[in-house]
Parts: structure tokens; sequence; C-alpha cells
């Protein structure tokens, strides 16, 4: 990802979306099709811009000869894969243990807001669906967040205290 930010999504027969995870600025994304060498190597799910922004693009025959002339490289995108999968266990892990309320204050770290000020990088809907919520109790549990003193808002930017 060059800049802005995409969502890496699947959505089901009867319409229902699922945010597997948001990808910003340095991130790389769709990384498990390029190891993959069978003819039929797809993509899981879908991605789409939240943000504008730009992406690059590595076909995945260029890939892999790349690969092939740096093998050094192999640890590195082995390492994106590697720590995606581990975002995506603990994600998985805070659906099922972890209160809305908290999800939204880690999704908040992760953006940097304990140490400054941060913009959120998509729409609110798109956060909750992220964090595997609904709008509404997402709304509730900012709402909660700012009455309890542990976030402000100023200017459209938020910072947890």
């Amino acid at each position: 990802v060059a800049s802005g930010y995409f969502k890496w999504y699947k959505v089901d027969g009867e319409g229902t979306e699922a945010v597997i995870k948001i990808y910003g600025p340095g991130e790389l994304a769709g990384l498990p099709p390029l190891f993959d060498p069978t003819p039929t190597a797809r993509y899981i799910a879908n991605l789409v811009a939240v943000r504008e922004g730009e992406l690059v693009f590595w076909p995945a025959g260029a890939f892999r000869s790349l690969l092939k002339k740096y093998p050094d490289w192999f640890f590195t995108f082995n390492r994106y894969l590697t720590d995606t999968l581990k975002e995506l266990a603990a994600a998985k892990t805070a659906v099922s243990l972890k209160p809305v309320r908290h999800r939204l204050e880690d999704y908040l770290v992760a953006l940097g807001a304990g140490e400054s000020w941060v913009n959120l990088p998509m729409p609110k809907r798109q956060i909750a669906c992220a964090l595997s919520t609904s709008a509404e109790t997402f709304s509730r549990a900012l709402a909660s967040l700012k009455r309890e003193g542990r976030l402000r808002t100023e200017q459209g930017l938020y910072r947890l205290t």
C-alpha cells in the first residue's frame, strides 16, 4: 500500500460483509496467492479503498523471480504473512473475549491515539464493521470512552487519555 487505506473483506450470499483487515501505508496486502505456485491460485477476499490511495502491484511471476534473485527477501515477506496471521488471531480472540469498548481502545492505540491526536482512517461504520460490531454499538462505545474521560475529540481528531 503506497498510500491510503484499504479494507480486505468478504461478502456472504446474503450480502453480509465481514472486514478481515484494514491495510494502511507501507503494509503488504495480497501476499497469499503470490506464494501459491498452482495455476488456480486466487485471492481469498476482496480489497477496496476506504480512503483514496495507491497500490503497487507485482505480478506473481515477477514476484517469484525477484525472490529467486534475492532469497533473503522471502523472510521479509514471510514475516508480513506471519504478522498478518497474528493480527487475525488476536482479532478473532478479541471478538470472542473482549467487549466492543476494549476492541475500540485497542484499535485507537494501534492508530497511535495513545501518543498523539489521530484522524480516523475511514468512516465510523467501516471501523465498526472491522471491529465486528454494529455502527450503533460502536457509537455507544465511543460515547462511553468520552464520558469516562478516556477519550478526547477535537476537530475530528481523537486522542486517548
